[in-house]
């Protein structure tokens, strides 16, 4: 259904009323301060090759990345595909509840329409769950393939529109929901007129983010970095333009390579495409425990996994402690 991303850490700011003032003063502040925060898909539940079991009962304390760089992420991501249906676990496979605790410890018309809001009420049930956590909220991402039947052959851009701003007025107006941080984000590259043509209105979007990933095909590691270099700093250099115009501040909101072949990626590859431009974080894409070759950021034993830490400690790079 939706793809949603906690806000993890904690800063020192004035004080708030909401939670989705805090994350607004959090990311207006790393963005002032030239730094760029790290984010993680599943980070605290499982990993290359270990799986939170007894997640009740558990502390929610191991972490890959953690393992490789002594912290943890700033931000933790986590998809909601799943609670529409009222399953007890995601698409990934991550029990509701778990991701519950993982957050908590870190702190009309239509013949689906009434099908369709039981749905919308399932996920804000789950959001009011979590009324202290501040939550960066990406529903309908991707918007531009059909992966989705909400992507770009499956509906109309009104109807996407309708869509996206049905479910703020229900989140928002509604349901009354103070922690959610609305994220927009199409999948790139693509040129700005594209991005746009199913924005649902300054009003109904706090944050401009996109998802791009390297993709080696019968090119070289270094000819797919380049490529890859040059798509993230072209639709960067875009969203930037487009966050200054619409006053809206932006991210990388999905991006990695699979299995990490390349030694150096983190600090040659992914932080020369980023580190020019006034992101809020970057997030990476989430290590299976079930799938050995599928994973996005570095874990304890891994060949390559000193890149990873020398990217965590650079001065514009922000963990958590």
């Amino acid at each position: 259904m939706v793809t949603t991303l906690a806000f993890a850490a904690s800063c020192a700011q004035e004080p708030v009323e909401t939670p989705r003032d805090r994350i607004t003063q959090c990311l207006h502040a790393l963005v002032n301060n030239g730094r760029i925060a790290y984010g993680h898909q599943d980070d605290l539940v499982y990993g290359h090759n270990w799986l939170v079991q007894d997640w009740e009962n558990d502390a929610l304390e191991r972490s890959d990345v953690k393992d490789v760089t002594g912290r943890y992420p700033y931000l933790l991501g986590f998809d909601l595909g799943g609670i529409e249906m009222a399953d007890s676990c995601n698409l990934d496979g991550v029990p509701f509840g778990l991701i519950r605790k993982a957050a908590e410890s870190i702190l009309p018309g239509g013949e689906k329409a009434a099908e369709f809001q039981l749905w919308l009420q399932r996920a804000a049930d789950f959001f009011e769950s979590m009324r202290d956590v501040p939550i960066i909220f990406r529903p309908w991402h991707e918007n531009l393939g059909s992966w989705f039947w909400w992507g770009g052959r499956l509906c109309t851009e009104r109807e996407y529109q309708e869509l996206y701003r049905m479910t703020w007025l229900y989140f928002v107006k509604e349901r009354g929901l103070t922690n959610l941080y609305w994220c927009y984000s199409p999948n790139g590259p693509i040129p700005p007129e594209l991005y746009m043509s199913r924005y649902p209105g300054d009003e109904f979007v706090d944050l401009l983010g996109t998802d791009i990933y390297e993709f080696v095909g019968n090119e070289s590691l270094e000819d797919a970095g380049v490529r890859y270099q040059e798509q993230v700093k072209d639709m960067l250099r875009s969203l930037s333009a487009m966050g200054h115009d619409h006053q809206k501040l932006i991210c990388l909101s999905e991006t990695g390579l699979e299995g990490l072949p390349d030694p150096k990626w983190w600090t040659q590859v992914l932080y020369p495409a980023i580190q020019d431009f006034p992101i809020s974080y970057v997030l990476t894409w989430r290590n299976a425990h079930d799938k050995p070759g599928h994973f996005y950021a570095a874990w304890e034993g891994f060949d390559n996994a000193g890149d990873m830490q020398a990217f965590s400690e650079l001065d514009s790079i922000v963990f958590l402690d």
